[in-house]
């Protein structure tokens, strides 16, 4: 049924579990799928970043709870570069994945854009699509790449890779964005190094300040230590004097 909505040579990108049996037990994967009409899997992709407790039970191992999390997902191996006919590549990343900063490509293989799928139904109308929209905005600055958010119940929008926001679809609106998919930017200064730079300025931030304390200390204990010996010197002068009188 899903296969006959999709117009011939065209491709369905969207979201699906997907179940694999590995040695007698079965997998199952948080996963994206490109669909042709004909119903064949042309690429797939599964979530490396799960949800604690939602999607997986962390503490499996330690405390194996039946129904903590009902069927927990198996994470995925690596984020992928995927390649469709008539596309530019990208990369899929699939609900909170896109709030990893550094995070959202490979950099031996850098897409031409990002497509963050989500269900942000359970936010209902508090902050949280807005926050995820502005992650996902913060990643497309990032990256110099631009990202195509599509949410089952909003935000959905189409994001440059300077992050701003060209069009989107609100909350609970029906409808969808027909737009030209912006040109990505040559590689940026953070899509090259990431978070080492910030690394590296807190390491030095945190040696220059623990260095002053040290510092401080020791001038500290050498003046009371000073003020020691002078106060001795005093009281042994006046038992002297003392002494003598």
């Amino acid at each position: 049924m899903i296969m006959s909505a999709i117009p011939k040579n065209k491709t369905l990108l969207s979201g699906a579990p997907r179940l694999e049996r590995v040695l007698d037990k079965n997998k199952i994967f948080n996963s994206f799928f490109a669909l042709n009409n004909d119903g064949d899997i042309l690429a797939y992709y599964d979530k490396t970043h799960l949800v604690p407790f939602g999607e997986y039970n962390p503490l499996g191992r330690v405390l194996p709870i039946s129904g903590l999390t009902g069927s927990s997902f198996t994470p995925g191996q690596r984020l992928k570069t995927i390649q469709l006919p008539s596309l530019p590549s990208f990369t899929p990343l699939i609900c909170y994945e896109i709030i990893f900063s550094g995070y959202v490509t490979e950099k031996a293989d850098r897409p031409k854009w990002l497509l963050n799928i989500t269900n942000d139904g359970w936010f209902g109308l508090s902050s949280g699509p807005h926050q995820h929209l502005a992650a996902a905005r913060f990643r497309a600055a990032e990256e110099g790449l631009p990202v195509i958010r599509v949410a089952n119940t909003g935000i959905s929008a189409v994001i440059d890779p300077r992050g701003r926001i060209l069009k989107k679809i609100g909350i609970g609106t029906e409808g969808f964005l027909d737009t030209a998919l912006p040109n990505p930017l040559t590689p940026t200064w953070f899509s090259k190094y990431k978070n080492i730079p910030l690394l590296l300025l807190l390491a030095i931030v945190f040696s220059i300040t623990a260095t002053n304390i040290i510092i401080h200390k020791t001038k500290k204990n050498l003046t009371n230590l000073t003020i020691q010996k002078s106060t001795s010197v005093c009281k042994n002068m006046k038992n002297t004097v003392n002494s003598n009188v």
